[in-house]
C-alpha cells in the first residue's frame, strides 16, 4: 500500500515537472496560470500585458459570484488612470506618507484624496484638467503618459512633427504635443484603420498595454521585480543576477507565466545570458518576459568644459573633439570611478575627464568621474566663488584653475584690517599662495576685472542657451549666455537663435555667463532706408538719399523683387520722392520697396496757410502744401482735422501734384488684454474708459513680447497690459508693457522721482507724474509718501497714462504644493489654514542669491512670498 503510494507521487511530480519543462500550462485548457482572468481569453490581444500588470499590482480584477474577472472593455476614469500610473511608478506607498490636511484645487472622493496628493506631487496631474469620475480620453491618457516618463520638457520642441494618423486634426489643441511624444516614445499606437480616435474613452486593456510600454522608461523599483541575467538554470530553478547586482535562485511551476518574442514559451526556451524581467513572489516565478525592451545604452568620453550647476547641464569635449552639452536627470547617477562613491554636479570642474553612458533618447544613465583638477599658485582673475563648496575659481592664462580655503586662509586688501574671503568678488584681480592645493592666502590685485572674451563659434545650443567658441589661443571655451544679453550684429540687434557656427564673436562675461555678445564678421541684413532721387529705367540705376543725408546710386539686379504700397510692382512704377526700403547684394539691390507716402515728425502745422512741415527720415526738413478738404486719421478720434495734429508727432502724409491729400497720424493706445482667442488671432481689450474693442493681428502687425523672438497671440495672458500703435486706422503694432518687478533703491517725494533696482542688477528710474498711482494694502495713493527704499514693488502702465507703483505684502508659510508651471502656490499659513494664491508665470524663484525653479521647492520647505493685487511676485525660500 505504502509503495503504491509513492509509485503514484513520484508519477504525479514527474508529470508535474514534464507538464512545466516541456508544455505550457494553457496546452491543456488548465485554468490554473497566475494572474488568471475567466473573460481574457488566451487569444486576447492584451493577454500578455494584462496578466504582466496583474501580478505587478498594478491592476486587479473585480469579485463576482465567487470569480475574478478583468472586464478588459470597461472604460478606465481619469482617477483609475492616475492610481494604475502611480503603482507604474512604484509609488503607492506614498499615499500612506502624504498630508491629506492638504489643499486640492479639483474635488475627490475622501477615500481618494491620497493618491490625488500623490499625483499632483508627482507630476501626474497639473492644474485643474482632472475630473475624477470622467472616462479618460486617449488624448488626456496620452498626456499622462508622457508626464508619468518624465518627457513633459519635449512638448515645445516637437511641435513642428507631423503625426501619422488620418484623424490627428480631431486631437484637442490642448493635448496635440502630448500625443506627438508619446508616439515619439512608443507609447502609443493607432488603430488598425490608422485613426487615434483621441476622443475615444481608454479600456483597462488599453490602459495596462499603454503603462507597460513605459516602464521601460523608467527605474522600477517594485519589490516584486527582478530584471537582470541568467546565470545557471537547474531543471526548473532558475538563478538570476539582477541589475542591482543580486544573485537570486527562483522556482519556475506549472503556474508560471512565461512568455519570449513571439508568446508563451517553455522554461527549456531559456538560456544563460539571457536578460529577463521577472515578477516573483518570495522565490516563486509568477511571470517571465524574455528579452524584455528596454532603453539602450551607448557611452562617451571626454573632457569638462564648462558646468552649469543651477542648470544641472555641464559641457563636455568628447574624445573625437565633438561638442556634448549634457544635461543630467534627476535619475542620473554621477560617481567617481577610484571609490564609486556618489558626488554631485557642484564637485565637478573644468579639465576633469568623464565617461557618460547614454540610454537611447541620449540622455545621461551614469557619469563616471575619472580625473580631477590639478591647480597650482597663481594670478588670475575670480571666475566663480562657491562658499558651499568652499571653492574659488580664478582666470589664468592657460585657463581656470580651482582651490579650496578654509577658516585659516589669509585675505589680503590694502586698507582693509579685517578683510575676509566675503570681500573678494567674482571679477578681482587677484594672486593666490597654496599648499596641497588649499589656499594660504589671498592677495587682492585689483578690484572687479572685466572678462571679456572672442573667438569663433564651434556650437550654439538654442534650448540650453549655451555657446561653445574657440579662443585666437585655439582654447575651448562654453558659457551660458543670459536671457536679458544683448545680442549685436556689427551694429544691427539681432537674437541667440541667429548667431550662426562660424560666426567671430566678442563676448562680455560675468559672474561666469555671458551678458553681451557682439558678431563681427556679418549683419543680419545689409538694409537701406531712403527717399528716391532719381530712377534711370533704362541701365537699371536708382538714386536716393539715405537716412544719413548721403547720396548712393546703385544698380537694381534683374531679378530683383520690386513692390510698391505692399503689391508687386514694375520699375517703372518707382517714381521720384519715394520712400524706399533696399536690401542689397554684391553691391546690387535684390530687394526693393517703395511706397508713394512720406513718413515725418511733425515740426509745425497750420491749418490757416495748410502748410504742415516734416522731418524726415533722412534727417532733412520740408514744407509741403496741404488740400483743404485733406483727410486726417487719427485712431479713437472722431472726424480729425489739421487742428487735431500736434507738434512732434509721427505722421504718414501722401502727396499728389503737390499737394498733400491724405494724413495718417500715428497713436499708441493703453489696453488690458480681457479676452485672447488663439483659433482667430484676436484679442478682446479694454481702455482706460472700460470700453472694450477686438485687435486683430493680421500678416502686418508686428507682436512684440520681451524674450519672444517670434510671439504670437498664444504668448499673450489675459490681464496683460498693453500698447498698441495704430498709423491712422490701421494697427501696425501691439507691444507687451514691461513689468518691472524688483525693490526700491530710492525715493524722494520732494522732487517726485523714484528708482526700481530689478532682480538681475538693472535700475529703472522714474518721475513720478500726475496720471501715476501708488497701491498699498488696497489702498490707492496720489503721491510717493507711502513709498519706502526696500520695499518690494511692481511697476505697470497705468491706462490712463503714467505708472502705477504696486506695493507687495509679505506672506510667511510653508509650501503644500507649486505648480510645475509657476501659476499657483499653496501655502499652509496656520496648522488648519491653507491659502492657495496665483503666481506669474515670471514670478522670481530664489533661496539668496540662487534663482531656483518649481522642483526646488518641497512639502513643508518654509517660505516668504510677495504679492500685489492678489499675484505672487517673488517667493524666497528660507
Amino acid at each position: 500500500m505504502k509503495k503504491s503510494l509513492i509509485r503514484n507521487s513520484v508519477f504525479v511530480l514527474l508529470t508535474v515537472f514534464l507538464i512545466n519543462v516541456i508544455i505550457p500550462g494553457s496546452a491543456f485548457g488548465l485554468n490554473i496560470k497566475y494572474g488568471y482572468f475567466p473573460d481574457v481569453a488566451d487569444t486576447h490581444w492584451a493577454k500578455q500585458v494584462i496578466t504582466k500588470m496583474n501580478l505587478r499590482n498594478v491592476v486587479s480584477g473585480y469579485e463576482e459570484n465567487g470569480m475574478r474577472y478583468f472586464k478588459p472593455d470597461k472604460p478606465v476614469t481619469q482617477l483609475e488612470a492616475i492610481i494604475m500610473a502611480l503603482r507604474t511608478m512604484g509609488l503607492q506607498d506614498k499615499e500612506t506618507e502624504v498630508d491629506k490636511s492638504r489643499y486640492l484645487p479639483f474635488s475627490v472622493p475622501d477615500w481618494a484624496k491620497a493618491a490625488s496628493l500623490v499625483g499632483v506631487d508627482a507630476g501626474l496631474i497639473v492644474g485643474s484638467d482632472f475630473v475624477w469620475d470622467k472616462e479618460a480620453t486617449r488624448a488626456w491618457v496620452a498626456q499622462l503618459l508622457v508626464r508619468m516618463i518624465g518627457k513633459e520638457d519635449e512638448i515645445d520642441s516637437i511641435s513642428e512633427e507631423i503625426l501619422p494618423f488620418t484623424d490627428s486634426y480631431a486631437i484637442p489643441f490642448a493635448y496635440i504635443n502630448y500625443v506627438k511624444v508619446a508616439n515619439k516614445y512608443g507609447l502609443i499606437k493607432g488603430n488598425v484603420d490608422n485613426t487615434f480616435q483621441p476622443n475615444q474613452p481608454v479600456t483597462r486593456a488599453q490602459m495596462v498595454a499603454f503603462l507597460s510600454r513605459g516602464e521601460a522608461y523608467l527605474d522600477v523599483k517594485a519589490a516584486n521585480v527582478v530584471i537582470g541575467k541568467i546565470t545557471e538554470i537547474t531543471g526548473t530553478n532558475v538563478s538570476v543576477l539582477s541589475d542591482d547586482g543580486i544573485e537570486y535562485t527562483l522556482i519556475c511551476n506549472i503556474s508560471t507565466n512565461l512568455y519570449g518574442d513571439n508568446g508563451e514559451i517553455w522554461v527549456t526556451d531559456l538560456n544563460i545570458n539571457d536578460r529577463v524581467y521577472l515578477i516573483v513572489d518570495g522565490n516563486i516565478v509568477k511571470y517571465l518576459d524574455l528579452n524584455p525592451p528596454q532603453p539602450k545604452t551607448t557611452s562617451i568620453k571626454g573632457t569638462i568644459l564648462q558646468v552649469y550647476p543651477e542648470e544641472n547641464t555641464m559641457v563636455v569635449k568628447t574624445e573625437q573633439n565633438k561638442i556634448e552639452t549634457i544635461a543630467l536627470l534627476a535619475t542620473t547617477k554621477l560617481v567617481k570611478e577610484s571609490d564609486n562613491t556618489i558626488i554631485s554636479i557642484n564637485q565637478l570642474a573644468k579639465d576633469q575627464e568623464l565617461n557618460i553612458s547614454l540610454d537611447s533618447n541620449g540622455r545621461p544613465v551614469k557619469i563616471t568621474l575619472i580625473s580631477g583638477v590639478v591647480s597650482s599658485d597663481g594670478e588670475g582673475v575670480v571666475y566663480d566663488i562657491d562658499k558651499d563648496l568652499k571653492l574659488v575659481t580664478i582666470k589664468k592664462a592657460n585657463g581656470l584653475a580651482a582651490y579650496l580655503y578654509n577658516d585659516d586662509t589669509q585675505v589680503s586688501i590694502l586698507n582693509n584690517r579685517f578683510a575676509s574671503i566675503d570681500d573678494i568678488k567674482v571679477g578681482d584681480s587677484i594672486k593666490v599662495e597654496t599648499t596641497d592645493n588649499v589656499l594660504n592666502k589671498i592677495i587682492l590685485v585689483a578690484p572687479e576685472v572685466d572678462l571679456s572674451s572672442s573667438g569663433v563659434v564651434k556650437q550654439v545650443s538654442v534650448d540650453s542657451r549655451i555657446i561653445t567658441y574657440q579662443t585666437p589661443d585655439n582654447e575651448l571655451k562654453a558659457h551660458y549666455v543670459e536671457n536679458n544679453a544683448p545680442i549685436d550684429f556689427s551694429g544691427q540687434v539681432g537674437s541667440f537663435s541667429e548667431i550662426m557656427v562660424g560666426d567671430t564673436i566678442e563676448v562680455k562675461i560675468e559672474n561666469g555667463k555671458i551678458t553681451s555678445l557682439t558678431v563681427t564678421n556679418r549683419k543680419l541684413h545689409e538694409r537701406l532706408k531712403g527717399v528716391v532721387v532719381s530712377t534711370d529705367y533704362t541701365n537699371r540705376i536708382l538714386t536716393i538719399r539715405d537716412n544719413s543725408g548721403q547720396l548712393n546710386a546703385y544698380e537694381i539686379a534683374s531679378t530683383a523683387e520690386i513692390v510698391v504700397n505692399n503689391d508687386d510692382a514694375y520699375l517703372h512704377e518707382v517714381k521720384k520722392d519715394m520712400q524706399v526700403e533696399l536690401e542689397l547684394s554684391e553691391e546690387k539691390i535684390t530687394y526693393l520697396s517703395a511706397k508713394n507716402t512720406i513718413l515725418g515728425t511733425v515740426v509745425r502745422v497750420s491749418d490757416t496757410t495748410n502748410v504742415i512741415e516734416l522731418t524726415l527720415e533722412t534727417g532733412e526738413t520740408k514744407s509741403y502744401s496741404v488740400l483743404s478738404n485733406v483727410d486726417v486719421d487719427i485712431e479713437d478720434m472722431g472726424s480729425p482735422d489739421l487742428d487735431d495734429i500736434a507738434k512732434g508727432d509721427i505722421v504718414e502724409i501722401k502727396v499728389e501734384n503737390s499737394k498733400v491729400t491724405d494724413i495718417k497720424v500715428q497713436k499708441t493706445i493703453t489696453y488690458k488684454v480681457i479676452e485672447i482667442y488663439n483659433s482667430s488671432s484676436r484679442i478682446r481689450v479694454m481702455d482706460d474708459d472700460n470700453d472694450t474693442r477686438y485687435l486683430y493681428f493680421y500678416s502686418e502687425v508686428d507682436l512684440s513680447i520681451p524674450g519672444k523672438t517670434n510671439a504670437k497671440v498664444s504668448d499673450l495672458q489675459v490681464n496683460d497690459i498693453i500698447k498698441a500703435t495704430y498709423l491712422g486706422y490701421t494697427l501696425k503694432k501691439v507691444e507687451l508693457a514691461p513689468l518691472v518687478i524688483g525693490s526700491v533703491s530710492s525715493v524722494s517725494s520732494v522732487d517726485n522721482t523714484i528708482s526700481i533696482t530689478t532682480f538681475d542688477g538693472r535700475t529703472f528710474n522714474y518721475k513720478f507724474n500726475n496720471d501715476s498711482r501708488v497701491v498699498k494694502n488696497n489702498q490707492t495713493y496720489y503721491h510717493l509718501g507711502v513709498v519706502s527704499v526696500g520695499d518690494r514693488v511692481a511697476v505697470e502702465e497705468n491706462l490712463a497714462g503714467g505708472k502705477i507703483y504696486n506695493i507687495m505684502n509679505k506672506v510667511s508659510g510653508k509650501v503644500g504644493a507649486m505648480y510645475k508651471d509657476k501659476t499657483r502656490i499653496y501655502l499652509q499659513i496656520t496648522q488648519t489654514h491653507w491659502q492657495q494664491y496665483e503666481m506669474l508665470t515670471t514670478s522670481y524663484l530664489h533661496q539668496g542669491a540662487v534663482e531656483l525653479t518649481p522642483s526646488d521647492f518641497k512639502l513643508n520647505d518654509n517660505v516668504d512670498i510677495y504679492l500685489a493685487n492678489n499675484k505672487v511676485y517673488e517667493v524666497v525660500k528660507k
